[in-house]
């Protein structure tokens, strides 16, 4: 690949990598300290990094928009890596941590569904929204 990174928190992309449709790829701004490790997906639609602000960036190729921002890590990310289906992003930081993230998105989308509906039950003064709803069920 021809990615590489830089210790001005930078990750940079040599002019020569380009994206399927033709475009350049450009210079990408995030983390707050150094990268130490940058990896594409197995589909090349994203990007993912791990730096020395104890933070995973993980940039949609496609998209554009602003990073998503994993943090678990209590000491620098030293080294980031999808799993060949790309749904899910192994950490290793110099907490001494691994850390497997999941990226499917309807996976994150059921556990916070869980977890809101774990809150509600345990807060009764929340006000009660319908936020999730369940496949197949109409309230």
């Amino acid at each position: 690949m021809a990615v590489f990174y830089s210790l001005i928190i930078r990750i940079l992309c040599k002019p020569d990598l380009v994206l399927e449709k033709g475009e350049e790829l450009p210079t990408l701004f995030g983390h707050q300290d150094s990268v130490f490790s940058v990896r594409f997906s197995p589909n090349g639609k994203l990007l993912a990094s791990g730096s020395r602000d104890n933070t995973i960036k993980i940039w949609d190729l496609e998209k554009r928009g602003e990073p998503l921002t994993l943090s678990g890590h209590q000491s620098s990310v030293n080294s980031v890596s999808f799993s060949p289906d790309g749904k899910f992003l192994a950490s290793g930081g110099n907490d001494g941590k691994v850390i497997l993230w999941s990226l499917d998105l309807e996976d994150l989308i059921a556990r916070g569904c869980d977890w809101l509906q774990d809150y509600l039950a345990t807060h009764p003064d929340a006000e009660e929204q319908e936020i999730c709803r369940q496949k197949g069920i109409e309230n």
